[in-house]
Parts: C-alpha cells; sequence; structure tokens
C-alpha cells in the first residue's frame, strides 16, 4: 500500500525493511524518522488496513483504577510494549494499543493479569503522553496532561485522591510508630472512629474525616491487593509499607 499510494518505491521499501531488520524498529517507525509520512498519514493507512479507529487522545482513569490497573502491569512493561492500561472489572482488562496485530503483547498482558483482554486503538504519540502523565500522577500525586496541539498544560485536580493517600499514609505511619498490633477503623451512623491496639488496650485517635471513609477504605484494599467491589464478606490481604527507609 505504501508503494501503491506513492509514499516510498519498491528499492526504498527494500531498503527500509532492511533497516527493520538491523535496527528492531517497525517499519512505520523508521518511515517516520526518514520524514517519508508524518504520524498521522502513518495511522490513516493502518486505518484502511486493519479498519479499526486509532484514538489520538486517552482519558485518564479515576485514582482507583490507576492503582489498580497498574499494579497489574507495570508501567515500565507498557512502555517497553507501547500498551496503556485504560479500565478494568473483575473479569476484564482493557488495553489501548498501537499495533492490531501485535498478539503477543495481548497474550502477555492476559498471563500478567489473570484476565480477559479487550482492546481499543491508539496513536504511539496517545499512548506516550497517557503514561506519561500516569507516570507523573505515580510519583507526585498530580495529574499533568499535554495537548500536542497547543503545546500547554492541562492540570486536574486530585486533591481528593491525594488526599486519601496521605491520610491512610499516616495512618499506619502512626501506627508503626506507636508500635500498635492493631489498627481498626469502623464507621458509625454519622462518624469513624479510628483505635489503635498498643499492649493489649485499644486507644482511641482522631478520625479521618467521615465522607472520605468509602475511598480510604478502597485505598486500602487496593494496597492489600483485595476486591475493592466486595463488601460482605472478610478478605485477607497484606499490604507493603516503606517506613523511615525500612520495608514494613
Amino acid at each position: 500500500m505504501l508503494v501503491e499510494a506513492g509514499i516510498i518505491t519498491k528499492d526504498e521499501l527494500l531498503e527500509y525493511l532492511q533497516k527493520q531488520h538491523v535496527s528492531k524498529k517497525r517499519l512505520g517507525q523508521i518511515l517516520i524518522e526518514e520524514g517519508k509520512l508524518t504520524e498521522k498519514q502513518l495511522y490513516e493507512i493502518l486505518e484502511k488496513i486493519f479498519n479499526v479507529k486509532f484514538e489520538t487522545s486517552l482519558e485518564i482513569p479515576s485514582e482507583e483504577k490507576i492503582s489498580i490497573l497498574f499494579s497489574l502491569v507495570p508501567i515500565e512493561f507498557c512502555k517497553k510494549k507501547m500498551i496503556a492500561p485504560i479500565d478494568i472489572s473483575n473479569d476484564f482488562i482493557i488495553i489501548a494499543i498501537d499495533n492490531p496485530s501485535d498478539f503477543d503483547t495481548i497474550s502477555e498482558v492476559r498471563f500478567l493479569t489473570s484476565k480477559h483482554v479487550g482492546t481499543k486503538f491508539a496513536t504511539e504519540s496517545a499512548i506516550r503522553e497517557y503514561l506519561d502523565t500516569i507516570q507523573n500522577y505515580l510519583k507526585t500525586g498530580k495529574i499533568v496532561s499535554r495537548k500536542h496541539e497547543e503545546k500547554k498544560e492541562i492540570k486536574v485536580e486530585v486533591k481528593t485522591e491525594s488526599k486519601v493517600i496521605e491520610i491512610v499514609n499516616n495512618i499506619i505511619a502512626e501506627g508503626i510508630n506507636k508500635k500498635a498490633s492493631d489498627i481498626h477503623l469502623e464507621i458509625y451512623d454519622e462518624s469513624i472512629v479510628l483505635r489503635y491496639r498498643i499492649d493489649g488496650k485499644l486507644y482511641k485517635f482522631e478520625p479521618p474525616p467521615l465522607e472520605l471513609y468509602p475511598s480510604i477504605v478502597s485505598r486500602i484494599k487496593i494496597m492489600a491487593n483485595l476486591d475493592i467491589s466486595e463488601r460482605r464478606l472478610p478478605q485477607d490481604g497484606s499490604i507493603k509499607f516503606i517506613y523511615n527507609g525500612r520495608d514494613i
């Protein structure tokens, strides 16, 4: 199709295929680097070949879903394979991918997550922007998305999510600091009760805001790799926590 469209000659195609063999890069990436076509032109061609639509931007999921998605599929793996985990349910994980024929990567995600894998398609630049935004959030607790067309930053408020992370971290750190054997977080009609078991006795401490209780519980479940949708049955889990440079 590239030759038929007049983008490259047959001789150039053979030359670029040789470069692809040596560099292990994708043919499309080589053609873009050589100035033979733009990313937009590349994906217009791929849309015709595969009869699919490539998204040029990806919506950032909630903080809760970000934590689940990237605990299952590490961001370094995503960058290496050029995929973007964008949604998840009990049985399915949805990823955006820029190569519809990359079945090996889809199989790897299925193996990593033990879930069925659904796909949507996005351009490489859309996936890179998404992953950069997620990586920045994981480091700072803030989401900053960049629109390539306008070259300006758009700040998305994540104050509630960041506050929940801080509260949960403080509750755990305080328990470690006080050498508590148990931490009890209970909700009543109009209040939360936070108690630490120290030397066999329960002591009350200042509780977090009532309105944040559901988010706090979800955050703890995520940290402990528990099912956040399960609210009736008890669950067992464990949390790895770094305190004063030590793994707890």
